[in-house]
């Protein structure tokens, strides 16, 4: 029998649904949601042309955790 090749996202391309880039960042609901709408935290990307789907861009959250450790740390960005 063949072996199964499993396929991953290329890094920095995958995207992640709402519930999935509230746990990545570690925020729920509300908070999660104010960040998006003012800025602090990157908006979504439509994932069909409705707009109904959406998903968020996991390079881009990584780099909205770095800012936050960057601050933490008392490191100007």
């Amino acid at each position: 029998m063949p072996a199964v090749r499993k396929t991953q996202p290329t890094i920095g391309r995958a995207v992640l649904r709402k519930h999935d880039a509230q746990a990545f960042v570690g925020l729920k609901g509300t908070a999660f949601d104010e960040k998006v709408k003012n800025g602090d935290l990157p908006k979504p990307i439509k994932l069909t042309d409705s707009g109904k789907a959406v998903g968020w861009v996991t390079a881009e959250l990584e780099q909205w955790l770095q800012r936050r450790i960057a601050k933490r740390d008392g490191v100007a960005s």
